[in-house]
Order: C-alpha cells, then structure tokens, then sequence
C-alpha cells in the first residue's frame, strides 16, 4: 500500500501484517500454526471490514 493510504488510515497496524507476511514467507517451516490460523481466523474480519469501510467512501 502506498505511504499515503497507510498514513490516512493508520488505524490498521500495516508493519504487523508486512511481518507477518514475511514470516509466512520466508519462516514458513517454523511457523507457530497456532498462532497463524487464529491471526487468519480472527484479524482478517478486521481487515475485511476496514476494506468495506473504506468501499463505501470511495463509490
């Protein structure tokens, strides 16, 4: 996401997920399966509403 969104709308914590993103990736055989499964279960809802929030603002 560009530097500008991310500043807007700081309320997302866009380090966290680029971390975790990189964890995924390059980590992946050390993950905590845990840990990932109740971050895609729980924070993703988060984020799905935040990006309908930010749908209606834009149509």
């Amino acid at each position: 996401m560009p530097l500008e969104f991310r500043t807007e709308y700081n309320q997302i914590p866009w380090r966290n997920i680029a971390r975790m993103r990189d964890i995924v990736v390059h980590n992946y055989e050390t993950i905590d399966k845990s840990i990932l499964w109740s971050v895609a279960n729980e924070e993703t809802d988060k984020i799905k509403e935040f990006c309908q929030e930010i749908l209606k603002e834009v149509i």
